[in-house]
């Protein structure tokens, strides 16, 4: 999982202090097959479900191969990388997975080897430094001034990693606009680089002349203005997605091939953003290509060539790319001036939050009308105008504003819909973006979008802020 972004950091810290480290080995089909006993659900990734033969295989290796001890840390916040400062949270099947593993396949229960399952929750270096010490220290006995010197060891390691790394970008990006030729920018998450998970698909295109490069290797990948992006970003992954996207739309020799291993709201969400931002700065289109455990192999070389072909035709016809700059993606605010003229329509999140919401507007002026719990016809309205990816919360209660605004009670010039929004790792946090989305496919754009964001990141109801209790 996240390893395969920082495992230069961790072989570098433990080689610091003296441990020797055993890295699984590359995934197979047999690796998968051996831990599937152990699979809480069916419905997981297949990236998790390959976790349990990576476990398996650490603890019942033969000779050299068997370990002592197994480190799965759970990473429930990481530094910012990109530059918005809320993008601290992790997948929540990352983070969960350590207690998945602790109660399905434990390795100190089944095979009595340490199973280490830290908790870390690293919004800056300070966190991260303290907490790796506390941890040396109460697992091993090892002093915070050793700790402290093999983290600085490992950060160095993990810097040179990245900058060889980004070299080769940058001279494959060099020699691609010297040739007029183009390269493939392949975007995911850490653990969609696996062989096995991505099915190779980094050789279809190297077989055929047109090389690769990851998207962390992308250069200033984490330098790019994400403020004109639809979505909030909570999650460092997310914000290279989106970086990557920005790069390459630019870069007249790049094209985006875009992976993902689970139809989860997150990957809807940020699949789509990465078409419009692609599509809005240089009419570029991306290979979008949901990968699972099944044998696609066929299916996927026709998916690539067709890709490939496009691409050419495109670049043939376009001569010279032209680069536009992306707009406010909400253009339709709940502004000030129409502060008394609006009613906000709430859909039914629950009943007691409904009443709080409304109390607490009406204080500042603001008519509110909260709408009835929806039927069939809002999850029908929910499910037409929203990703049938995202959770059924979702689609019912944009179902229930929809269907409002359709049945003709109300004038969509003297409404503004509301929303439920948090900073969170949930897809709570990009209800409004589904929300705008939705409105604007039903016919309703000029409705502008309230949401319960104490930030309001997007300037989109500077009518009404939610003001934080301290």
């Amino acid at each position: 999982l996240d390893f395969w972004r920082t495992m230069p950091f961790w072989t570098t810290f433990f080689h610091a202090l003296g441990f020797k480290t055993k890295i699984s080995p590359p995934s197979s089909r047999k690796l998968f097959e051996s831990g599937l006993q152990y699979v809480a659900s069916d419905t997981v990734c297949f990236p998790a479900k390959l976790v349990h033969g990576h476990i398996q295989n650490l603890a019942t290796g033969k000779n050299e191969n068997k370990v002592d001890r197994i480190f799965m840390p759970l990473f429930a916040h990481l530094p910012p990388d990109n530059g918005v400062i809320l993008s601290t949270f992790t997948c929540p099947v990352l983070k969960g997975y350590p207690i998945v593993i602790r109660f399905s396949d434990n390795p100190q229960k089944r095979w009595d080897i340490p199973f280490d399952t830290p908790i870390f929750h690293w919004f800056n270096q300070y966190d991260r430094n303290f907490q790796i010490c506390r941890f040396m220290q109460e697992t091993f006995g090892i002093p915070k001034y050793m700790t402290r010197k093999a983290i600085r060891l490992a950060k160095a390691s993990f810097n040179m990693f990245n900058a060889k790394l980004t070299k080769i970008a940058e001279d494959i990006i060099a020699r691609a606009n010297k040739e007029g030729s183009f390269a493939v920018v392949l975007a995911g998450r850490h653990y969609q680089f696996d062989e096995l998970v991505n099915h190779k698909l980094s050789r279809y295109f190297t077989s055929l002349g047109i090389p690769v490069i990851t998207l962390d290797a992308l250069p200033e990948i984490c330098s790019q203005d994400l403020s004109l992006s639809m979505l909030d970003v909570n999650n460092n992954n997310h914000g290279h997605l989106i970086s990557g996207a920005i790069i390459a739309a630019e870069t007249p020799c790049l094209e985006y091939v875009q992976i993902f291993s689970f139809g989860c709201g997150h990957d809807a969400l940020y699949t789509d953003e990465v078409t419009r931002v692609m599509n809005e700065i240089s009419g570029k289109v991306p290979l979008v290509l949901k990968l699972d455990e099944s044998d696609v192999s066929g299916p996927l070389r026709i998916r690539v060539r067709s890709f490939i072909e496009t691409v050419q035709l495109r670049r043939n016809k376009q001569k010279e790319q032209l680069i536009n700059s992306l707009q406010d993606p909400y253009p339709v605010k709940f502004i000030k001036s129409e502060k008394q003229k609006r009613t906000v329509l709430l859909p039914n999140v629950s009943p007691s939050f409904m009443k709080l919401i409304s109390a607490a507007m009406a204080h500042e002026g603001i008519k509110t009308i909260r709408l009835p719990v929806g039927g069939a016809e809002a999850m029908r309205l929910g499910k037409k105008y929203v990703h049938n990816d995202i959770c059924f919360p979702a689609q019912i209660i944009i179902g229930e504003c929809i269907q409002a605004l359709e049945s003709g009670k109300y004038n969509p010039n003297e409404v503004v819909v509301g929303t439920g929004k948090t900073v969170c790792d949930c897809r709570l946090v990009n209800y409004m973006a589904l929300t705008r989305k939705a409105l604007d496919a039903a016919g309703f754009p000029q409705v502008p979008v309230l949401s319960t964001d104490f930030y309001d990141s997007k300037n989109m109801h500077p009518a009404f802020k939610f003001t934080k209790i301290t």
